[in-house]
């Protein structure tokens, strides 16, 4: 076997075990909701970044329920002062944070796009899971990533 071959072969067991590992935890989840739930904990972003766990096509195929929950899918948004957005999939977003009196969460998967603009000491933490963002930081706002 050639170092080529081990390293395909090993690429290709680390792909079935992230999964395997999806699998068991979308069985233990009874409804879209409980599972977004799951995935908003640290535990669960933690999954996400690893294994891009949950699939768009999951996202895709529970679109109206995920979005009475902040989840936008394949949605391009304009928002002011958001607190909780959560953009997937073929998202193209302009939100902006102006507001120093609360905090601001974002989360970008599967290549959702957001251009971020934080002023007036507006605080925004981003969760940038597999997505793309434009950053504009000016009067004291802040984007932190996490």
């Amino acid at each position: 076997m050639t170092p080529k071959t081990i390293i395909s072969q090993a690429a290709r067991i680390n792909k079935l075990k992230r999964n395997i590992d999806g699998c068991k935890l979308l069985k233990s989840t009874d409804t879209i909701e409980t599972l977004i739930d799951k995935l908003l904990t640290p535990e669960g972003l933690a999954f996400a970044r690893q294994t891009n766990f949950p699939s768009i096509d999951i996202f895709r195929a529970h679109k109206k329920e995920c979005e009475t929950k902040g989840i936008f899918i394949d949605k391009n948004m304009g928002a002011n002062n958001c607190p909780f957005i959560f953009l997937i999939g073929k998202s193209n977003s302009k939100l902006v944070f102006d507001n120093q009196s609360q905090p601001y969460f974002v989360y970008l998967m599967h290549g959702a796009k957001a251009d971020i603009t934080a002023t007036n000491g507006a605080v925004v933490s981003l969760f940038n899971i597999s997505g793309e963002a434009s950053i504009s930081q000016n009067n004291y706002g802040k984007v932190i990533a996490m």
